[in-house]
């Protein structure tokens, strides 16, 4: 799990994604790598 890997909490990994999407959701590289990714990933 992302979570274990990278020392955080499942939450806190939770809300960086939510962050990102928010702070980069009018960025064209992060929009056609949010396409990449299934619907119901957690962001």
């Amino acid at each position: 799990m992302v979570s274990s890997t990278v020392g955080m909490a499942l939450d806190d990994v939770v809300e960086a994604l939510s962050r990102m999407a928010r702070e980069y959701a009018d960025d064209e590289e992060y929009r056609a790598l949010r396409a990449a990714l299934p619907d119901d990933f957690p962001f």
